[in-house]
């Protein structure tokens, strides 16, 4: 805010140490927004507020491309006509069961819910319940844990089933060549490589279609050295002899229904890739 914007007076002047705080860390958003889209090229919005669910809340509201603070005092506002399912956890049974026990559909309905009544009807989620309602939510913001592998898959139904090893083989190329890329990305931003490869296949059965009568599901695995300068054809090479270890050899239809392709096992990058 500057005088000129606001009539003549300085918000900034009144402003206490939680407002000075949200100010601060909408700074720290629009740099992180500017440096999204230098890098990457795309826009995000962004939410500043006093916890997750509040932040997450004031996110959604001007997009694209902008950011909101969810001042202290505005925090009644934002959560008047909020639909239940849009507080965490209430989105699936807890959320359908404190509707129709309590009446509600909006987080002031619930906020206006007598505490007695509250506990009456949900012993041991009231005080949660209560203050989620008026938007007090104490979970951490945590960093997200790195990947624990890779994978990338299709199914095959119908007339599209696979029915030969070289059909099988194409598909693994595909996947190989999206996993290389996803691959090479995490090793840029993690200094890491896959150690495993795994393949997974789906038989389909019915009607003589395929090995089996009925549905079934196999894998196989195997390690694979991508090290720094590992290629898509070296991890199309491994998911083949992977699969090569499953097909059978007497030319019957395999009926393949599905399949998947999987890297693991991560480990910090040696040059590899031989």
């Amino acid at each position: 805010f500057t005088p000129a914007s606001t009539g003549g007076w300085d918000w900034a002047f009144f402003w206490g140490e939680q407002e000075r705080l949200l100010v601060a860390g909408a700074v720290v958003v629009a740099e992180l927004r500017a440096a999204v889209e230098a890098e990457l090229g795309f826009s995000c919005s962004g939410g500043v507020a006093q916890n997750k669910l509040l932040a997450k809340l004031g996110c959604g509201l001007h997009k694209p491309n902008q950011q909101t603070i969810v001042l202290p005092e505005a925090v009644g506002s934002l959560l008047r006509d909020l639909p239940l399912e849009r507080l965490p956890g209430l989105g699936g049974d807890l959320g359908a069961q404190v509707k129709e026990a309590l009446h509600v559909s909006t987080a002031a309905e619930l906020a206006a819910v007598p505490t007695a009544r509250l506990e009456a009807a949900f012993p041991k989620q009231a005080t949660y319940l209560h203050e989620l309602a008026e938007g007090r939510h104490h979970d951490p913001v945590q960093d997200r844990e790195l990947c624990q592998s890779l994978s990338a898959g299709k199914t095959f139904f119908g007339r599209h089933r696979l029915d030969t090893v070289a059909d099988c083989e194409h598909w693994f190329g595909e996947f190989a060549c999206e996993l290389h890329q996803r691959y090479t990305a995490d090793l840029e931003r993690n200094g890491r490589a896959p150690g495993k490869i795994s393949v997974s296949v789906g038989v389909g059965g019915g009607a003589g279609k395929g090995m089996q009568g009925s549905s079934s599901h196999s894998s196989r695995q195997m390690s694979i050295d991508l090290g720094r300068t590992g290629t898509a054809e070296q991890i199309a090479s491994a998911a083949a002899v992977c699969f090569r270890r499953w097909a059978p050899q007497d030319g019957r239809p395999l009926g393949v229904t599905s399949l998947g392709l999987a890297l693991s096992g991560f480990r910090p990058a040696e040059a590899g890739g031989a």
